[in-house]
């Protein structure tokens, strides 16, 4: 059982998940208390022993930071994929018919696994558009200029994260302005939700005033953007 506790919501969300999985007596009662019934659960000797154990996993930009909340002792530092992992990981998101070009597409990323992911999906969906080769291509071409205005906003605490910031940045540009061409409507979708806390982002939010008059034109607008 795992157990989400990222904030309140989350966490209740768990247990009440937790609860409909083994079937807790009274839990579709709104007035029973999710906790105690899921704490009475655990404590029935019938259910056998249980050990919960809580940790909290602090992740930081910068070696300094991560030192004035943790001990030195417990600071694990992540460091960029090996090009054989990298490999593997392009080879499950994209198959394994264009081998050499994931070397160079894994060495434009920097070999940091979020822009090599986003770089899969976006070769994936414009398939046969868009080759591994032509991908690397753009990506180089547009490095430079694309990471100029995040260059400016201030200095990262160090180099790695600095170069890992630029490969996210600069093919997440590259996939947003793709579907600024193709589908104006997901674009502006995604621009408001990017003022939200990701796992609360109001539905009514991304809609606009005339869902209630224009006969369900809206919705069907936004769940084509959905799944664009």
């Amino acid at each position: 059982m795992w157990l989400h506790a990222g904030t309140a919501a989350r966490f209740e969300q768990s247990v009440c998940d937790i609860a409909d999985e083994t079937k807790i007596y009274g839990r579709r009662d709104l007035k029973a208390n999710i906790f105690q019934l899921f704490r009475d659960w655990l404590s029935d000797a019938k259910k056998g022993t249980w050990v919960m154990h809580g940790s909290v996993l602090i992740t930081s930009r910068g070696k300094s930071e991560a030192q004035q909340l943790v001990h030195i002792g417990n600071v694990v530092e992540m460091s960029p994929m090996g090009s054989m992992h990298a490999k593997v990981l392009l080879e499950k998101r994209l198959g394994a018919e264009e081998g050499e070009g994931h070397d160079k597409l894994a060495a434009a990323r920097d070999y940091f696994p979020l822009a090599m992911a986003q770089a899969a999906v976006y070769i994936r969906e414009r398939r046969p558009r868009c080759s591994v080769e032509q991908s690397v291509e753009e990506l180089e071409r547009s490095s430079r200029s694309r990471t100029s205005l995040l260059r400016r906003e201030g200095q990262f605490p160090d180099r790695k994260y600095d170069e890992a910031s630029s490969s996210i940045l600069v093919t997440w540009q590259i996939s947003f302005e793709h579907i600024v061409k193709t589908r104006r409507s997901a674009a502006d979708l995604l621009s408001v939700m990017s003022f939200c806390d990701r796992p609360a982002i109001p539905e009514s939010l991304a809609r606009d005033g005339r869902s209630r008059s224009d006969g369900g034109e809206s919705g069907r607008a936004l769940e084509g953007s959905k799944t664009t």
